[in-house]
C-alpha cells in the first residue's frame, strides 16, 4: 500500500513538472479601467480611442523621436498610421510587435531603458486601441474644454512627456513636464506657450505642432489662472 501511494505521489509530481515546463500561455492582458476604455483626453466625444489624438502622439514622442524610429535613423518608421500598422495586428495586441516591444517582451524594448517610459495607462490605451481594431480614427477637438485634467494635462502628457520627463529630460535648460507644478513653472519661467506655438524658438513638439484647438485650450487655461482643475 505504501509503495502504491509513493508511486502515485511521484507520478503526480512528474506530471506537474512536465505541465509546468511544456505549458505556455499568452501574456495576460491588462485590466482596462473604466475611465480608459472610452477616454479621449478631453478631445472629443466618448466614442472610443482616437488614433490621431491619443495614440499617434504617444508613439511619435516615445518611439519616433530624432535618432530612433523617425524614418531617418532606424529601419522601422513609426511616424504615420500606415507605417505603425506594419508592427500591429489589428484586434491582437499580444501578437503585435509594437505592443510586445513597449511591455518589454520584444528583443529590443521600446522605449529604451534610458528614455522616459510610457505610463501604465498609456500602455493600456495602446493595448485597447489595438484590441478594438487599431482604426485610424480622429476626434473633434472641443476648444471650450480648458481644464487641466480635461485638456491641458492629457495634451502635454501625450505630446511632450516622451522627451520632457524622466531622469534626463530634454531641453537647455532641462525641461521636465511630468507634473502639474512643473508645467506651471515652465509656463512662467520658460515660456512654454511660446514653445508650443513656435513663437519662441523652434516649435515643440518638433515636426508635430499641436493643433489650433489644443493651442487654444492651453492658452485659455493660462488666461484662466492655470488652475489644477
Amino acid at each position: 500500500m505504501r509503495k502504491s501511494l509513493l508511486f502515485i505521489a511521484i507520478t503526480a509530481f512528474v506530471i506537474m513538472i512536465i505541465n509546468a515546463v511544456s505549458c505556455k500561455h499568452d501574456p495576460i492582458p491588462p485590466v482596462i479601467p473604466p475611465n480608459i476604455q472610452n477616454s479621449n483626453g478631453g478631445n472629443g466625444s466618448n466614442s472610443g480611442i482616437c488614433f490621431s489624438d491619443q495614440i499617434l502622439p504617444l508613439i511619435q514622442t516615445y518611439c519616433a523621436y530624432t535618432g530612433c524610429h523617425d524614418g531617418n535613423s532606424e529601419a522601422m518608421n513609426l511616424t504615420t498610421y500606415s507605417n505603425i500598422m506594419h508592427v500591429v495586428q489589428a484586434g491582437n495586441p499580444n501578437g503585435s510587435t509594437l505592443y510586445n516591444a513597449i511591455i518589454g517582451g520584444g528583443e529590443e524594448p521600446m522605449p529604451p531603458g534610458s528614455k522616459p517610459q510610457l505610463s501604465t495607462n498609456q500602455v493600456i490605451l495602446i493595448y485597447t486601441w489595438i484590441q478594438q481594431g487599431a482604426q485610424n480614427t480622429a476626434c473633434a477637438c472641443d476648444s471650450t474644454i480648458t481644464t487641466f485634467s480635461g485638456a491641458v494635462g492629457p495634451t502635454i502628457q501625450n505630446h511632450c512627456q516622451g522627451c520632457h520627463s524622466g531622469s534626463n529630460p530634454a531641453g537647455n535648460p532641462a525641461l521636465d513636464l511630468s507634473s502639474y507644478n512643473n508645467i506651471v513653472a515652465a509656463v512662467n519661467s520658460q515660456n512654454l506657450y511660446g514653445r508650443v506655438t513656435g513663437t519662441s524658438g523652434a516649435v515643440m513638439p518638433p515636426g508635430n505642432k499641436l493643433s489650433d484647438c489644443n493651442l487654444s485650450q492651453i492658452h485659455n487655461w493660462i488666461l484662466g489662472g492655470m488652475l489644477n482643475n
